[in-house]
């Protein structure tokens, strides 16, 4: 019983993890996608962050 317990708290870990990568994934993209832009010279619309 300890073990299925144990199982489950891992799984969930596991999901609130991966939801945290996702997130973290969504602003890491968003970062390189200023990095590019800055490239480019497109800074325009990043003033407002």
């Amino acid at each position: 019983m300890k073990d299925a317990a144990f199982i489950n708290l891992v799984k969930k870990r596991v999901k609130e993890d991966r939801e945290l990568l996702n997130k973290l994934n969504k602003k890491e993209r968003r970062k390189l996608d200023v990095l590019s832009m800055k490239e480019k010279g497109g800074m325009n619309n990043e003033k407002g962050r």
